[in-house]
């Protein structure tokens, strides 16, 4: 049986060699088509286990926040960060490759129910500060104007510091009582100022005149943290399942944003971080770091070959052949998994130097046999029936040995059987 493959390989040496590198080619052309890369980590445990299964579950039934990207804004006036932020986001609301954006919070529907949202020792102040201010909110309804307020400002602090100096030296303990409260008068000025300083941004003075939480009145509805200092914009990109970094575009285009915008806001200082910014950074590090280990190791083997052999043309010619495989392996690989995972991805270095094994066995047989023997048809087909059983043997083996990473696989839909549905959450 060995002789007559053997004899077939050599009547027709130019068909089988073509036949080879037609089926290299389209599995090449295939596997760049339909070849997906699957960086999910979850991906790699099995579907089965319960804590996966609630995970997906409550992913169906709540959405999750745009949290994926944050974008990190800090100026000293805020003005000029919610203006940055108002435009990033909406340059991403009509990006097709972000899937959501999240900065601001609609407050128009919350202003009624405003109160809802206080403490109920907040509630108490309020209260007790709007009855103290009763007397001049109720004058001011009567009659708003600026001239109006302001005597009614004036006549409250007079009637305040009166009090408090009156209360100063009829009382032993002066610590307890408060000094005049001045917040009102001083937010109206500072308001006033601002404006003819050419500001247009209002904040009401209200807020800080009847409650010390002036951050619980915000009515801008922007992400702030709790001092105040930075401004947070969240960005959902989309993923492209076909893409090493599956948010490899979606981050270069947030980065091309963020310079391009940030140059019309100099003064504000910009950062970009999240789960899908780092993903992307180990990925394309993965990619690259992996996609240099293999040429290391074409070059390496291949010089190997040169030295060990002494020639050129049977080191190029098993290279050739090695090549051929990984393609077809490819191939098989697409058709059949029709994906791979952070794993196997790192596995191609390794195919590069296992795979040369069986090439060198042939080689070195060949060379033996041909200087024992007179010529190479005998020679060749004496190598090819001693070592062939051993290579099978081995290359079975390691596809064995390998075999098992196929569980850390998730299967997917698709025309072979092994490419079963993964199995849902209530299964």
């Amino acid at each position: 049986m060995h002789s007559r493959f053997v004899g077939f390989i050599m009547r027709h040496p130019v068909g089988v060699v073509f036949a080879a590198v037609l089926g290299a080619v389209f599995s090449l052309l295939y596997t760049a088509a339909h070849l997906e890369f699957d960086s999910n980590r979850l991906d790699l445990v099995s579907a089965g286990e319960h804590y996966t299964q609630l995970d997906a579950a409550f992913s169906r039934e709540f959405e999750d926040l745009p949290g994926s990207m944050v974008v990190v804004i800090q100026s000293q006036n805020p003005d000029k960060a919610k203006a940055f932020a108002t435009a990033l986001a909406q340059r991403w609301e009509t990006d097709p490759h972000m899937a959501k954006v999240f900065y601001r919070i609609n407050v128009d529907a919350l202003r009624r129910k405003g109160l809802l949202y206080l403490s109920p020792d907040e509630l108490t102040d309020l209260r007790q500060q709007l009855q103290e201010h009763h007397p001049l909110l109720q004058e001011l309804a009567a009659s708003p104007t600026l001239q109006n307020l302001l005597g009614l400002v004036n006549q409250e602090v007079t009637k305040s510091l009166v009090s408090y100096l009156f209360t100063g030296f009829l009382e032993e303990d002066t610590q307890q009582e408060k000094p005049p409260d001045l917040s009102l008068l001083l937010a109206l000025l500072r308001q006033m100022d601002e404006w003819l300083q050419g500001s247009r941004s209002y904040q009401s003075p209200w807020a800080k005149a009847l409650t010390d939480n002036t951050e619980a009145f915000s009515q801008d509805g922007f992400l702030w943290s709790d001092d105040q200092q930075l401004l947070f914009v969240f960005v959902m990109p989309k993923a492209a399942v076909s893409d090493v970094s599956r948010f490899r575009t979606a981050v270069q285009r947030v980065q091309a944003d963020v310079r391009e915008i940030h140059t019309a806001y100099p003064e504000t200082a910009v950062g970009i971080t999240g789960s899908a910014m780092l993903d992307s950074d180990e990925m394309v590090a993965a990619e690259r770091d992996t996609t240099i280990a293999s040429l290391i190791a074409v070059v390496g083997v291949t010089l190997l070959y040169f030295t060990m052999f002494k020639g050129l043309a049977r080191p190029l010619l098993a290279l050739g052949t090695l090549l051929i495989a990984v393609c077809w392996s490819l191939g098989f690989t697409t058709l059949t998994v029709g994906h791979l995972n952070i794993f196997s991805i790192a596995f191609m270095p390794m195919l590069l130097g296992l795979g040369i094994d069986y090439g060198s066995y042939f080689i070195a047989r060949f060379e033996e046999e041909q200087a024992a023997m007179s010529g190479m048809p005998q020679a060749l087909v004496r190598t090819f029936v001693t070592t062939g059983p051993g290579i099978a043997a081995t290359a079975l083996t390691t596809a064995f040995t390998f075999g098992p990473l196929l569980l850390s696989a998730p299967s997917r839909t698709g025309p072979w059987p092994m490419r079963c549905r993964k199995p849902s959450a209530r299964s």
